[in-house]
């Protein structure tokens, strides 16, 4: 028990840092890009950047919470959990490839995207990074400190070039290209610690396989097994892209480049904000998913644990940023944000609500192998957020956007209850 303790916290430790380079770094980039590309450009950024988030939602397919899921359930079972590391390694190619082929599709189809062609194709390169980088493997099996480091490296190597060679609105391919790579690295160099650790292991499966059958049909099937099975949380995944990235798409498809770049800097300061908690979330769950086995009753006690005091926290972190927020924009941004404060504010609500679903949908409905209501909730709230995000963005511009995020968080949460309540 001490030992889990310990590992614990580590793991939250190594997983704030992996967080504070994922987003304080660009935090120092944000108004940087804002203020060289200008309003204009960052809209445009920001706009491809929103539609290569849904093939990155594609890619990820949830695998950070159904593969951590099952490595951390057989973490010291070396063939099973080497099999849940090829099967799934061979599933994010096959969703890399077909998420070219959609954005393909979309950019022949859809002339406001094809607009922006080489950028979104250089912002795309972030979808190999993803697929190669096996933080599932690493956070099920409770070992962070690696993924740190390179991290580390990565996101300095980013910040640097963002500062040093993005100069005016001409560099926005290039800010696309350094944006790519900045997953593309790291990526290549977890997927190269983790194939060494169980390098072994490979060879003997594939040795194994070959006198079955051939091992290519054999891990197709099994990959394909895993989509399948990971189905709920992908549908769950895909549809939280309402929350995430149409709001910026919808802007971008509705309304003017400028008004895109304004919500858009407030969206991601918000989401900054928001993404502090995902250490403390992201490493309790595997432990959680450990105990709910066991014991459901102890494994929601141990929820409540956690939940308070840290639903309570981002409350008081929601109430200081809409208290302050005009000190706050001013602080990153030039004058022109600050004309779309209104949209800081109520997105600033979004903090707690969303920390609050985190626990119910992803600690007790994931962890406890009821991601099926998880799915089920998110489908229903998410299609009609999607259908009231449309006409908000359309009729009422970035305001109409912010309250439809609200809006489709707090239905979320509804959906949820209504639906555990029914199931027990």
């Amino acid at each position: 028990m001490r030992n889990m303790k310990l590992s614990l916290k580590k793991n939250i430790f190594y997983l704030y840092i992996n967080q504070i380079l994922t987003y304080l770094f660009p935090l120092i980039t944000l108004p940087v890009l804002v203020d060289r590309l200008g309003t204009n450009g960052f809209g445009k950024y920001s706009f491809s950047l929103a539609l290569v988030g849904y093939f990155l939602l594609i890619v990820d397919y949830g695998f950070n919470i159904s593969a951590s899921r099952k490595i951390a359930q057989h973490k010291f079972d070396d063939s099973i959990k080497t099999e849940i590391f090829l099967y799934t390694i061979f599933a994010k190619i096959i969703l890399v490839l077909t998420s070219a082929f959609l954005l393909t599709l979309v950019t022949l189809s859809i002339p406001r995207i094809n607009e922006n062609l080489e950028l979104n194709w250089l912002i795309f390169i972030s979808s190999i990074g993803l697929a190669l980088f096996p933080q599932w493997y690493f956070q099920g099996m409770e070992r962070m400190g690696n993924i740190t480091m390179i991290n580390t490296i990565s996101k300095t190597s980013y910040t640097i070039l963002i500062l040093v060679f993005v100069k005016n609105t001409t560099d926005l391919n290039l800010a696309g290209f350094f944006y790519g790579i900045s997953f593309l690295i790291p990526g290549i160099l977890a997927f190269y610690i983790a194939f060494r650790e169980l390098k072994f292991n490979i060879i003997h499966y594939f040795k194994r396989v070959s006198q079955k059958a051939l091992w290519i049909k054999s891990i197709l099937h099994s990959a394909i097994n895993e989509l399948i099975d990971g189905r709920h949380i992908f549908l769950s995944t895909i549809l939280s892209s309402v929350l995430i990235s149409t709001s910026v798409f919808l802007l971008g498809i509705f309304q003017t480049d400028a008004i895109v770049g304004g919500y858009a800097a407030n969206d991601k300061l918000i989401k900054a904000v928001l993404l502090m908690f995902a250490p403390i979330t992201n490493a309790i769950y595997p432990n959680i998913s450990y105990e709910l086995s066991i014991s459901e009753k102890d494994g929601i006690k141990s929820i409540k644990k956690y939940a308070i005091p840290i639903v309570l926290l981002s409350t008081v972190i929601s109430l200081f940023l809409i208290i302050f927020n005009q000190n706050i924009l001013g602080f990153f941004f030039n004058t022109e944000i600050l004309e779309y404060k209104s949209a800081f504010i109520i997105l600033a609500i979004w903090i707690p609500v969303s920390v609050l679903n985190n626990f119910i949908g992803i600690q007790y409905l994931c962890g406890s192998g009821k991601s099926k209501l998880y799915g089920k909730s998110f489908t229903v709230s998410g299609l009609i957020t999607l259908l009231v995000m449309i006409f908000a963005s359309k009729y009422y511009s970035f305001n109409g956007t912010a309250l439809a995020v609200i809006f489709g968080e707090i239905l979320l949460t509804v959906m949820m209850v209504i639906n555990i309540k029914k199931h027990k």
